[in-house]
């Protein structure tokens, strides 16, 4: 998965594309950072549609490059290195989406193949 992604791109965006191209996976953008391996307070959850900028007004012009094989902490860290963006990575059990904070160190395959066997789905 490729984004171009600007001061102007939209929390949506992001959000939408990664749905998109990671079967039964979401980041969700918080106001405030985590360590690895920890969740987020539900309350800095960032829940309307924000432009980049309005989370980060220093937002670089950039293309972001995410492949199945990077890890779920690799994700966390490129969004917060990359753009200053704090976000979760969640994943689909059945019918319930839930932070991967147990398995950040999994591939984004790892967590597809996860959510797609907890829906019955095959790989």
């Amino acid at each position: 998965m490729n984004l171009k992604v600007n001061g102007k791109s939209t929390t949506k965006e992001l959000r939408d594309a990664f749905m998109d191209s990671f079967d039964g996976m979401k980041i969700e953008f918080f106001r405030h950072s985590h360590e690895h391996e920890e969740g987020s307070p539900k309350k800095d959850m960032v829940n309307e549609e924000l432009s980049l900028s309005e989370l980060n007004a220093s937002i670089p012009e950039l293309q972001l490059s995410i492949d199945e094989q990077m890890t779920v902490n690799q994700v966390e860290d490129l969004f917060k290195e990359r753009l200053g963006l704090h976000i979760q990575v969640f994943r689909k059990m059945n019918m319930t989406w839930i932070e991967t904070t147990a398995t950040d160190s999994y591939t984004l395959r790892e967590q597809v193949n996860l959510s797609r066997e907890s829906r019955g789905l095959s790989n």
